[in-house]
């Protein structure tokens, strides 16, 4: 009698078990309209639908961690992070405490269970269910708008972020070797978007070309500063490494009175592969601007030897100016360079220093006959306007390599006009290479340079910005000014290193 008591009472416990669970092999789970597959069917308890955790969690894009000794799952999206235990019937988002009709359970051969609705709602996504089709239906929450570029008046381009950027016919391509611009990862910043435009020839010499329309049209006489980033990829459109600098350059197009639209070439500039360069390039638009041409800016790379490059860039304006950049190519890591001088200090620097203390200025000869004068600690050179040959002078009476200085300042007073147009520039000849060559120089542009109350110019070169300064240098020559006419008198020049 009492074996038939127990077998009843398990028949009852059963047939109770599945009043109150029924595993939903006719019920579904979209999110966002796809039908979410699942190993273990989603159950139905007590009116409350439980799914798979791992594969919900992982489907509206959260972490899942699992703490097997507490039997608790710990989930986290965006701001928001989520803990619940087995068996409990509270849930945990972030340190707001919310009760489940249903907590989450084991099931079927060691599956965990959880509510989908609580989940799913935790994370802000809307849930509703559909009773005809036996449907769990989950809807994402809208993505924000991406927020509207500032608008500056009278820019050409205010703003072209990728990470903000929404498909507009304002960008565009032509047919020329570009495909169309998408938007893509940053191939060297995790979690940052750019822009890319990928060439799509590779039999013919093609330009990878990018245009935009404008905000505003250009003005007659206006002067605009264009800058963005750009990086060129790492092989070309035939799949082969690039190896040597690809030419960037940038157009606009307009049209003069009378003069149909074309395309203006308004600088080109050697950027290396696979690395990230800033453009800042400054030009001003003819007085004899028609309004009523078509108007447009572009970014192309330069093929060569019939290979078209692909490109990457971003954070691309074309704005109104009215700074003192000169028209072209503005070297802002020169500027920032510059901005060291504030703090530089040229008599208490420590190194080889050419000084004028004397009458004897050997160890340096001129290029010409100039008839020095030395005195008073300066090394004075004039310059008439009928000399055709710019002041040199140099010395092979020296004995260092390249690795003992990487630096060369120099201070010196300009007695004449248009300094602001000229350049310091060194030349020097290595024990591998004996000549002297423009490949072995480096320029220092004068409006670069620091202006002292007492009206010596002081300017730091970076001699390493010149791949071949390197090993035994065996001969150095110093071009104070270039194209100008006056007196040049030079305090000083130091080697050193930074």
């Amino acid at each position: 009698m009492k074996k038939i008591l127990v077998t009843l009472l398990s028949v009852v416990l059963a047939v109770t078990c599945f009043a109150t669970m029924a595993f939903a092999a006719d019920v579904s789970v979209k999110l966002d309209g796809e039908t979410l597959s699942f190993e273990q069917p989603p159950v139905i308890i007590e009116g409350r639908t439980l799914v798979p955790l791992r594969a919900i969690f992982e489907a509206l894009g959260a972490s899942v961690e699992w703490d097997g000794d507490t039997k608790t799952v710990t989930s986290a999206k965006g701001d928001v992070t989520i803990k619940l235990t087995i068996g409990s019937n509270v849930l945990y988002k972030n340190a707001e405490s919310v009760e489940l009709d249903v907590p989450a359970q084991i099931v079927g051969e060691g599956y965990t269970m959880v509510p989908a609705r609580a989940i799913a709602e935790s994370y802000g996504v809307t849930v509703d269910w559909d009773d005809a089709t036996k449907t769990v239906i989950l809807t994402s929450p809208a993505e924000p708008e991406a927020p509207a570029a500032e608008k500056v008046e009278g820019a050409f381009i205010s703003s072209l972020v990728a990470d903000t950027y929404t498909p507009s016919d304002m960008f565009y391509t032509t047919n020329t070797a570009g495909s169309q611009l998408v938007v893509v990862d940053n191939p060297k910043a995790e979690g940052d978007k750019v822009f890319y435009l990928e060439s799509n020839v590779t039999e013919k010499d093609a330009w990878t070309y990018f245009w935009a329309k404008p905000e505003n049209n250009y003005v007659a006489g206006g002067r605009y500063i264009i800058e963005y980033d750009v990086l060129v990829h790492d092989t070309d459109a035939r799949g082969e490494k690039v190896e040597k600098p690809v030419g960037i350059g940038n157009n606009i197009r307009y049209g003069e009175q009378g003069i149909p639209s074309k395309d203006h070439g308004v600088g080109q500039s050697n950027v290396g592969f696979d690395e990230w360069v800033h453009i800042m390039l400054v030009t001003t638009v003819p007085e004899t601007l028609d309004p009523a041409a078509e108007m447009r800016f572009g970014i192309f790379a330069s093929p060569r030897e019939a290979h078209c490059y692909s490109f990457y860039f971003d954070n691309l304006s074309v704005l109104p100016y009215t700074g003192d950049y000169a028209d072209g190519f503005v070297d802002h890591e020169a500027i920032e360079r510059a901005k060291k001088l504030d703090s530089f200090d040229i008599d208490a620097v420590d190194g080889l220093v050419f000084g004028f203390d004397g009458e004897d200025y050997a160890p340096f000869s001129l290029s010409k006959a100039y008839d020095p004068v030395v005195a008073n600690g300066h090394f004075d050179l004039t310059i008439g306007d009928d000399d055709s040959i710019d002041v040199q002078f140099g010395t092979k009476e020296i004995d260092f390599t390249a690795d003992d200085y990487n630096r060369i300042a120099f201070k010196l007073k300009f007695d004449g006009e248009g300094i602001e147009k000229t350049y310091f520039a060194v030349y020097f000849a290595t024990e591998e290479d004996p000549k002297l060559s423009q490949a072995k120089s480096v320029q220092h542009n004068f409006p670069l340079t620091k202006l002292t109350d007492d009206g010596y110019y002081v300017g730091v070169i970076d001699m390493t910005s010149n791949e071949n300064w390197n090993g035994k240098i065996v001969e150095i020559r110093f071009d104070p000014v270039q194209g100008v006419f006056g007196t040049v008198s030079i305090d000083k020049i130091v080697l050193f290193k930074e």
